[in-house]
């Protein structure tokens, strides 16, 4: 009695890779292995059912016919340890796949190469972020997608979105999006990360509403594979998206409840340090400065990077403490880049530590906008932009001010700066003028042509202007 073959359900992928590599058509096997060319075809086409036009083909194509249907249980446990230590963010999953490397050669004349193609795709992608592989992973792929199970076509583009968000590369990246959704998947962590890389996607591309959405949508599947870390990371994204779109405080409220439950539930927290760094993030937004500088000492313990030290050099500036700033700016010129631009940040930080609002931080800051202002993200580009009205006013330069305000009016604005010429009432969270800003207003009141170019600036103007002032702040 015959033993019955195992037929892979990656054999038409691995069939059709061969040929690719042979370059050779079905219309050149079926010549070679005398059979009609559509019959052929449609032989390929069904490998699940193998004939013997199949296996002509294999042995024309110098195959081991005996290793294409022989299954081998060690390795495709070892694929699924794999695929559940990157889903599950799990320590080994380097050393697992350090293993399945070693099998790599015994395989390579087995539908099995298909697993391991897909597996080295992964992981260079998810694990390492090492691209240098990447474009003959994808031009193998794009050779044998039409072959691949649902699964494994789900599979590759829900790891090629991730690696899209990642580099930056939106362009049709809705479409990948839009069609990876319709395939059919049972697989709960496979959709969880779809929805978890569709957050980042539609942030980055401004749809806020819809980010919001897909994070509720990695949530429930997330949670229901009980999947820790991705939720973890979710969170954090999620935190980002809330701070984005002006909910500063529910953005607080989401990092200290991820920080309770690495505390009080001892949650293993893989990112505690960015958890850490985002909760001083949110604080310098709110301008309570001093809790941003603890939490982001602790930040310090284990992260090394210019825009950390950017940002608690700024914040013990704006409570007084220069020398420490000054210590913070240099560590920062010494660490590795989190953005060129954070450079000239540090050198507009010591000049205004130096020099308060002198004309070289005013030149800093143009520089920024000028070279680097499509790297910038919104809080950063109305930073700037805060900054260079506070130069203007610092110097009494009152019409340039209300110049630089005017794009500013009508927008809720989220930053770590604040506008010199307000002070806030202890009892109330809103704006009030000072002294120096009436002078302000009585000079801009003598000024022409500084809103609308042939009227003066009236009193419904002034009433625009207190409602943009009380949007500074965040309630």
């Amino acid at each position: 009695m015959t033993a019955k073959r195992f037929i892979s359900n990656h054999l038409a992928a691995y069939i059709k890779l061969k040929m690719y590599d042979n370059k050779v058509d079905e219309y050149f096997l079926a010549k070679n292995v005398q059979v009609d060319s559509n019959q052929l075809i449609n032989s390929l086409n069904t490998c699940y059912r193998v004939n013997d036009d199949v296996v002509k083909v294999l042995i024309f194509l110098n195959t081991d016919v005996n290793s294409v249907f022989k299954r081998n249980l060690s390795f495709e446990k070892l694929r699924n340890d794999f695929f559940y230590a990157v889903f599950y963010s799990l320590d080994d999953r380097t050393k697992i796949y350090h293993q399945i490397l070693q099998q790599a050669d015994s395989l390579k004349s087995s539908p099995y190469s298909i697993d391991i193609l897909m597996m080295k795709y992964i992981f260079c992608i998810s694990v390492t972020e090492d691209y240098l592989n990447l474009r003959y992973y994808l031009d193998r792929f794009s050779v044998i997608m039409p072959f691949l199970s649902s699964y494994y076509r789900k599979l590759y583009y829900v790891f090629l979105l991730s690696y899209l968000d990642n580099t930056s590369q939106y362009k049709g990246i809705l479409n990948i999006f839009n069609y990876v959704s319709s395939l059919p998947c049972e697989d709960i962590n496979l959709k969880g990360r779809l929805y978890y890389t569709g957050l980042s996607i539609f942030r980055s591309l401004g749809n806020l509403e819809k980010a919001k959405n897909n994070y509720f949508q990695a949530k429930r599947y997330l949670s229901e594979a009980n999947n820790i870390a991705m939720l973890e990371n979710l969170n954090l994204k999620y935190s980002g998206l809330l701070r984005i779109s002006g909910e500063i405080q529910a953005s607080l409220k989401n990092d200290l409840k991820l920080l309770e439950d690495y505390t009080v539930k001892q949650y293993r927290l893989r990112n505690i340090e960015i958890l850490f760094n985002n909760i001083a993030w949110t604080y310098s937004l709110l301008h309570d400065y001093k809790k941003a500088v603890f939490y982001y000492q602790k930040a310090l313990e284990t992260l090394n990077d210019n825009d950390v030290y950017f940002n608690i050099a700024f914040c013990c500036y704006r409570i007084g403490e220069e020398p420490m700033a000054s210590n913070y700016v240099q560590l920062g010129k010494k660490a590795p880049s989190c953005g060129d631009y954070i450079y000239l940040l540090l050198d507009w930080l010591e000049l205004m530590i130096q020099d308060r609002y002198s004309h070289k931080t005013m030149q800093v800051l143009q520089n920024i906008l000028k070279n680097y202002e499509s790297d910038l993200e919104e809080i950063d580009k109305d930073t700037i932009k805060i900054e260079i009205i506070n130069y203007y006013y610092y110097n009494r330069m009152y019409e340039e001010a209300i110049h630089a305000l005017q794009p500013l009016m009508g927008k809720q604005l989220i930053s770590p700066s604040e506008l010199i010429f307000t002070k806030k009432n202890e009892n109330r969270h809103d704006f009030l003028f000072s002294e120096d800003e009436l002078t302000l207003r009585s000079q801009l009141m003598e000024s022409d042509d500084l809103f609308f170019e042939d009227d003066d600036l009236g009193e419904d103007d002034w009433e625009e202007l207190d409602d943009s002032f009380s949007r500074f702040t965040h309630n």
